[in-house]
């Protein structure tokens, strides 16, 4: 369900001058590593958005896979946060947690404004 959330978010940073590229991890596993190095080797940050929780999804498999030397490009994880998440329409659920497209494309743009002077740089997903 975060890939239309991420479309809509890159389409939010491209407006504000950020080179973005989605990549859809939906073929996480069977992991192939030298694809997902390439990958990073083209961009200067990346952040992820998982459809879980952040201790529990995929991008701890993927943080903890790729060689550290990419760790110095991760930005943030996007997910649900480790602690009882109450019932309610998943729009509600999201913009609460600030994991809506809006929520997430003004976060992104803050880290690489304030942590990076403002370099527009590619980031994946």
């Amino acid at each position: 369900f975060m890939l239309n959330l991420a479309k809509t978010s890159c389409e939010i940073l491209k407006e504000k001058g950020i080179e973005v590229t989605l990549v859809d991890l939906f073929w996480l596993r069977p992991f192939d590593k030298s694809t997902i190095e390439a990958l990073l080797d083209e961009v200067n940050h990346f952040v992820i958005l998982d459809e879980s929780y952040i201790h529990a999804g995929a991008s701890g498999f993927l943080l903890n896979e790729i060689s550290p030397k990419y760790l110095k490009k991760y930005l943030k994880t996007y997910a649900l946060p480790p602690e009882p998440i109450h019932h309610g329409e998943r729009s509600q659920i999201l913009a609460h947690y600030k994991l809506d497209a809006k929520s997430i494309a003004e976060d992104i743009h803050l880290h690489l404004e304030n942590s990076f002077q403002g370099d527009k740089s590619s980031v994946r997903k």
